[in-house]
């Protein structure tokens, strides 16, 4: 097990809602994170630019991004560490001192987070 954060985020829904399948649950969940990142990266991109056509660009290129979209409906962890990816970065621009656990939390979620924990330093 690669995942630990999302084995243990799908264990609230599943024990939860144990008549609910589990997998469409953390489709559901999937979406929901998806559309939390683009908020996220639009969030960001109006910060640093106070512009609404670059922001507008970045919703469009993550939205249009075929691999990003399937990953979300696939019930697995990918759309959880995309999303505390850009939630880090958000931190990072801010230097919120909450960083330090979406970072942790990105290294729980896979492996390869624990790389991306290492860039701000």
């Amino acid at each position: 097990m690669t995942n630990l954060l999302w084995t243990l985020l799908s264990a609230l829904w599943i024990g939860a809602l144990p008549d609910i399948d589990p997998i469409a649950s953390a489709r559901l969940v999937g979406i929901l994170l998806h559309c939390g990142s683009a908020a996220l990266l639009v969030r960001i991109v109006g910060r640093e630019t106070g512009k609404t056509l670059p922001c507008v660009g970045v919703l469009l290129l993550f939205v249009a991004n075929g691999n990003l979209a399937f990953y979300a409906m696939s019930g697995l962890e990918t759309p959880l560490w995309v999303f505390l990816f850009i939630l880090s970065l958000a931190g990072l621009q801010t230097r919120s001192p909450w960083v330090g656990t979406v970072l942790g939390g990105l290294a729980m979620t896979r492996p390869e987070g624990v790389l991306v924990g290492a860039l701000p330093g």
